[in-house]
């Protein structure tokens, strides 16, 4: 499955609306630890098809963030059935980014 990318016009839906398992992604291209965590992401994705990979740059759609409290990025956020799970700030290496995928489907 490709990247989602998460704006101002599109975030409820996919977000909150949509129910299924998803790992959203917060970042900012001025972010150095977002730009590590870039190439981590997307090799999972590469790897793992089958998981809703969203993506939220907060600078070009601030209200995903705000609704979700962003603070610091990265930030990826795991949810289900519309809710947030669990959240870990900082970037991961592909490693525990799957540890954290797995122990939280």
């Amino acid at each position: 499955m490709a990247m989602i990318k998460i704006d101002n016009r599109n975030y409820k839906q996919e977000l909150v609306e949509d129910k299924g398992f998803k790992v959203v992604l917060f970042g900012a291209s001025w972010c150095g630890p977002c730009r590590m965590y870039h190439p981590v992401v997307h090799e999972f994705a590469e790897k793992y098809p089958e998981v809703k990979l969203c993506a939220n740059d907060v600078d070009e759609s601030t209200e995903a963030a705000a609704m979700f409290g962003i603070q610091s990025v990265p930030t990826t956020i795991i949810m289900k059935n519309g809710s947030e799970v669990t959240r870990v700030s900082g970037s991961m290496s592909l490693e525990d980014l799957e540890k954290f995928v797995e122990d939280n489907k």
